[in-house]
């Protein structure tokens, strides 16, 4: 910190006034940037704005700003007050961190919710692309079991064609032939759902005993017993349908002798119809256990004759095969677990039904038709549509929407270390724009900020023609105060002074600190209504009160001596230096007290110089 205190001898003044002033104050200011001044505004600038590269001189960005605002120029705007624009730039580094970090959070948001419904939309693309996959998978096994079932048929058909080529070779073949016929072809053994093989034939009502007789009679020949010949169903009707020829797996599948397959209960009526190479498929139930009958007609020559009359004169009757389909079903259902199959005669409300397997509850059933009335339905577990119906769906939804949150936080996290870098950015601009502007020990504006303010107060002076002063304080035998109690405690009483200065004055005044112990305080408008002494009156009032500060037992007296400049002035230089002369006749006048400027005492400080000169002259010469 610089003593600054003036004694009476002191001549600031003289032939190079300018040089003196002008080129001290260019070494310590950072001129304000002409284009950052808004003349559509009245060309007030904010405090923030002013930059801080140096010109060579003061006197050029001066003129520079002299040129661009006169008297005539476009309205102005008061300069706001330095708490004001303090409070405006701490809101700005405040408000627009908070901003990014509203954004950074809004867009966080949106890239959750929108991963979140393209987790659903991709989750549900799976789910039914699997459903779909299951649908066809079920539609495959149904058309898979139903032509196992298919050939299983076609192959218990071939047993049945080669039966009737046996029996149409012979007619009269006897029951031993025709169980060396099975045997022979192995037919039992390679068709494990076989339960009997034989040949029935149509017997009229005239013809019954004689063929009573004759069977008894055959299975005598053949070592069975029998036992009698009993009609089941019992009953007098035009013509019965028996097995003149059968072989059974066991008794327990064999059929009664004298049992009517035309008429047997659950049965369907045979009729000599169809042709050799079409079997037909009928159902079959005794004593409530169901079987299947496949049977084809037979007749003489093994040509289906054209007409009935002829078919009825050739016919011998049907050769056919007595079967278990449960067999030919689990065996359909091999490869495929949770799947079940029935094969049913009929309409859906057919009690004829024939079922394998164990399907899972909730089962879909896809049915195939085959032939003669016979369908079947495959039951099978499916995907269902819904997100949660499959494991892939669920696991595509929550790593979907776990992705999505891992985004989201990691913008977060982002947008929090931008909003910090933001913020500590704005806060560190806060700090140079102040410092480049104002004095770091008061806060006070500095010269570059005190010279932008005396042009822009001058031109608003022309404008208005309001009165507007410039007044030097210089606070009276402060070199003291720094010798006896430090250079610290000049420092706490300097900032007391700042702040009894701001008390004192207006706050769209300007209260500025030059260096030392030099304040200046610009005054206009509304606040000469009384006059600049008045203003500068209340100043020294404002300071007479003794000041209480750190490193001092006792209380603290001051006085300070004032230079005031009035009116109008080309630059902002000359209003200062005439502040600045009237402040050394003010210190010369004894101190503490306020002089005036007036134009003799230019004068005054010209002939002070040259007095100077010659003295230094004339001791450089002893």
């Amino acid at each position: 910190m610089q003593d600054s205190d003036r004694s009476e001898d002191h001549a600031p003044f003289g032939a190079g006034w300018a040089d003196a002033i002008v080129g001290g104050i260019a070494t310590h200011l950072t001129p304000i940037d002409e284009s950052l001044i808004d003349l559509d505004h009245g060309g007030d600038v904010d405090e923030s704005q002013v930059s801080s590269p140096r010109k060579s001189r003061v006197g050029t960005s001066l003129s520079s700003h002299r040129s661009s605002v006169g008297t005539d120029g476009p309205t102005q705007r008061r300069v706001p007050d330095r708490a004001a624009s303090n409070k405006e730039m701490v809101e700005l580094s405040e408000t627009a961190p908070r901003t990014v970090h509203s954004w950074a959070a809004i867009g966080a948001a949106l890239l959750v919710l929108a991963g979140t419904l393209g987790s659903v939309v991709l989750a549900t693309g799976v789910a039914h692309g699997a459903a779909q996959r299951s649908n066809a998978s079920l539609a495959l096994t149904s058309q898979q079991i139903a032509g196992t079932l298919k050939l299983a048929i076609q192959h218990e058909n071939d047993l049945v064609v080669s039966a009737q080529a046996y029996i149409q070779n012979d007619p009269e073949a006897t029951e031993t032939q025709f169980l060396k016929w099975a045997t022979d072809i192995s037919a039992f053994r390679r068709y494990p759902e076989l339960q009997g093989v034989g040949v029935v034939q149509i017997v009229l009502r005239s013809h019954l005993r004689a063929f009573e007789a004759h069977q008894i009679a055959t299975w005598s020949a053949a070592g069975v017993d029998s036992g009698p010949f009993a009609i089941i169903p019992p009953g007098n009707r035009v013509s019965y349908c028996f097995a003149s020829l059968g072989l059974y797996r066991s008794a327990s599948a064999s059929l009664p002798r004298g049992y009517d397959f035309c008429t047997g209960p659950g049965n369907q009526v045979l009729q000599p119809t169809g042709t050799a190479s079409q079997p037909s498929l009928a159902p079959l139930s005794f004593n409530h256990v169901a079987i299947l009958s496949l049977s084809v007609p037979t007749y003489l020559g093994g040509v289906t004759p054209s007409s009935s009359a002829v078919r009825e004169r050739a016919f011998l009757g049907w050769v056919g095969v007595l079967l278990v389909p449960g067999i030919d079903l689990r065996t359909a259902l091999a490869g495929h677990p949770g799947t079940a199959v029935t094969l049913r005669f009929g309409g859906p409300a057919s009690s004829v039904v024939f079922g394998a397997g164990a399907a899972l509850r909730g089962a879909r059933t896809d049915t195939i038709e085959l032939h003669n009335g016979w369908r079947v339905s495959t039951m099978g577990s499916v995907i269902g549509d819904g997100i949660f119906a499959t494991a892939d769906a669920i696991a595509m939804l929550f790593a979907g929407i776990a992705l999505s949150l891992l985004l989201g936080a990691l913008i977060l996290v982002l947008g929090g270390g931008r909003t910090r870098a933001k913020a500590q950015l704005f806060e560190r601009t806060r700090q140079l724009r102040f410092q480049a502007l104002h004095d770091p020990l008061t806060g006070l504006p500095n010269r570059a900020l005190i010279l932008d303010r005396t042009q822009r107060m001058l031109a608003r002076a022309r404008r208005t023609h309001l009165p507007a002063a410039a007044m030097f304080l210089d606070l009276d035998d402060f070199k003291d105060i720094n010798d006896t109690l430090g250079h610290q405690a000049g420092d706490q009483l300097l900032i007391a002074v700042s702040a009894r200065l701001n008390a004192a004055l207006r706050e769209n005044d300007t209260v500025g600190r030059l260096g030392g112990d030099e304040f200046i305080v610009l005054v206009d408008g509304s606040s000469l209504n009384d006059g600049a002494e008045t203003v500068a009156s209340r100043i020294l009032d404002a300071l007479r009160p003794s000041f209480d500060i750190p490193g001092s037992d006792l209380p603290i007296s001051l006085s300070a001596s004032i230079g005031v400049a009035e009116g109008d002035r080309p630059t902002p230089d000359e209003l200062l230096r005439d502040a600045d002369i009237a402040l050394y006749q003010a210190k010369a006048a004894g101190k503490n007290c306020t002089v005036v400027f007036e134009p003799r005492m230019i004068a005054d400080a010209w002939l002070r110089r040259d007095l100077s000169v010659v003295k230094q002259a004339a001791a450089d010469g002893a």
